[in-house]
């Protein structure tokens, strides 16, 4: 999955050093509690807190995801809560593939102080909001995912080159007009997986077999919206241990920082930080620092997997 075409469930803008604990129980053979456990962690008293409890079972698949957050506004506290409960698995290789269908519960409050707890989900209140998806694969590769609110529909269709890198995301809000598609470029020798491009197309009905880089029917985006998308990427150990992401117009081709990663990893080569950090006034600032413990069975997850994923916005963005 790639950072353009997300299923946007949450974005929220947290500042540096928020918190955040994947974690999960099990329980094993004679009884005892087991704890399989990713936790990324930091946090500011009083201003700003919050987790997600990332479950696995006992054999590294995936049940459900949660998300609790906290930030300070004044005398009081704006805060939120999301679960997603997966409801159907598929055979897969990562943690991600694994899934087939989930679903989703989203609602926001507000807190008359910040020490206050989040309340359970209210079904009742109109900032209460649910969906479905489904997620349709052929073998490793994605092929669409649909998501289903009250009487919306919104499909992502995936088309991929012939050595099977992603070619193209396109949008449907509607399940008939794709007008929205993502266009990827391939070249890091280090990386030859992960695109060092993307390109957004807009407009009428983009067809699957779409020639993007001609573009005869002129969907592309100008420099006016500074859409698209470049990835550099810098390697340890067969990892990343840098990732800059710049935002422009790919066809001028004019860049501008947006967005560093880095990352460091442990003697196992599993992430133990991860330091973001926004471009400001000319200069890298920091935004956010993420160390990582981990406890009991729990698949490895790499920065890919949580930068080109559906998750990225409850990780990294900086609105």
């Amino acid at each position: 999955m790639f950072k353009k075409f997300l299923i946007i469930t949450l974005i929220i803008a947290l500042p540096i050093s928020l918190f955040f604990i994947f974690t999960a129980c099990d329980t094993g053979g004679n009884g005892e509690a087991v704890d399989n456990t990713i936790t990324f962690g930091g946090s500011q008293p009083g201003i700003a807190e919050g987790y997600y409890v990332f479950t696995f079972d006992a054999d590294g698949v995936p049940q459900s995801f949660e998300l609790f957050w906290k930030m300070e506004n004044g005398a009081s506290a704006e805060a939120g809560r999301v679960l997603q409960t997966i409801t159907a698995w598929r055979s897969g290789t990562g943690w991600f593939d694994q899934i087939a269908a989930y679903t989703l519960e989203t609602q926001e409050f507000f807190l008359a102080d910040f020490d206050d707890p989040i309340p359970a989900f209210d079904t009742s209140s109109p900032n209460y909001e649910t969906s479905t998806t489904t997620l349709t694969w052929s073998d490793s590769l994605l092929q669409e995912m649909t998501t289903t609110q009250d009487s919306d529909i919104n499909k992502w269709v995936y088309d991929y080159n012939v050595d099977d890198t992603l070619k193209a995301m396109r949008k449907t809000y509607d399940g008939i007009t794709f007008g929205e598609a993502n266009w990827y470029q391939y070249g890091d020798p280090n990386f030859p997986l992960l695109p060092i491009e993307m390109r957004e197309f807009v407009g009428g009905n983009i067809p699957s077999d779409y020639p993007y880089a001609s573009d005869p029917s002129g969907y592309k985006t100008g420099p006016s919206e500074m859409s698209d998308s470049k990835y550099t990427y810098t390697p340890t150990n067969d990892q990343i241990a840098e990732l800059v992401e710049q935002e422009g117009d790919g066809w001028t081709p004019s860049w501008t920082n947006y967005s560093k990663i880095v990352c460091t990893y442990d003697t196992s080569g599993r992430i133990s930080s991860i330091n973001r950090f926004s471009w400001s006034a000319g200069d890298w600032t920091p935004f956010s620092e993420l160390s990582a413990t981990y406890s009991g069975s729990v698949p490895s997850i790499s920065l890919e997997e949580l930068f080109f994923s559906e998750y990225y916005d409850w990780f990294f963005v900086v609105e």
